[in-house]
């Protein structure tokens, strides 16, 4: 990289320091730790964070564009780290920050679920939008619903812990029973996710209200994910900006 070139990023990432001190990162919906961007597009991010998502796919969450490295500004000098990154990295001081949010052994289950908690109530207190991966960079996800896998997926497990953990998150209780039964059986029956408009008594939207159509929107892209809960909460990415 040229030094006019290497001035030029150094300008452009300044600025964008000094303005986005509330911005979260849009992998894990926290304040970011150790800032990185994105090389060629600069939308940022958790250095980790975004070190693991390249893991899985090394494209942007944002704009899926083919992302070759991470780049930092330390001390005014611009780092880049590869994306298509080797073994010690992941032993390394980038690593350790982050380390508790996504640790992969069982003693990291409850640290996961708490942050899983965390993630899920700004997904809805700021009707957080899911990123989609296409070249037009748009970003919002649709779901198509499949009533078969929908009437044989909703009793599983992974979809139990997933309705119970957003229903608490929605209503701020734990005693959340009686609307994941009558969320479980409507699906059952129907096939369908359109608690929006079921008139049973009582109905899935009377607890829900204002949030009936995020969460059967979210619950659609979960099932289909066919992800635990623990990996959609890591790897599926929301856009937090304006």
């Amino acid at each position: 990289m040229s030094n006019d070139n290497r001035s030029q990023d150094s300008c452009s990432i300044d600025e964008n320091i000094a303005t986005d001190d509330d911005y979260a990162c849009p992998i894990c919906l926290q304040p970011i730790t150790q800032k990185c961007y994105t090389d060629p597009c600069y939308h940022q991010f958790c250095l980790y964070c975004l070190l693991q998502w390249a893991e899985h796919y090394p494209r942007c969450p944002l704009c899926n564009t083919s992302s070759t490295a991470a780049i930092q500004l330390v001390s005014g000098k611009i780092t880049k780290i590869p994306l298509q990154w080797p073994q010690h990295y992941k032993n390394s001081r980038y690593a350790e920050n982050r380390q508790d949010h996504y640790g992969r052994d069982p003693c990291f289950a409850q640290i996961d679920a708490g942050l899983g908690m965390r993630k899920r109530k700004a997904v809805y207190e700021y009707k957080l939008r899911r990123t989609i991966n296409t070249a037009t960079g748009a970003r919002r996800t649709h779901v198509i619903q499949i009533p078969e896998l929908l009437k044989s997926s909703i009793d599983a497990q992974r979809c139990r812990l997933w309705i119970r953990r957003d229903l608490q998150v929605i209503l701020n209780t734990s005693d959340v029973d009686l609307v994941e039964l009558l969320i479980i059986s409507l699906v059952k029956q129907t096939g369908k996710l359109d608690f929006a408009t079921d008139t049973s008594s009582p109905s899935v939207s009377s607890f829900l209200g204002d949030k009936t159509n995020q969460f059967q929107d979210e619950l659609c892209a979960f099932i289909e994910s066919s992800l635990d809960i623990y990996s959609y909460d890591r790897y599926v990415a929301y856009d937090t900006r304006e």
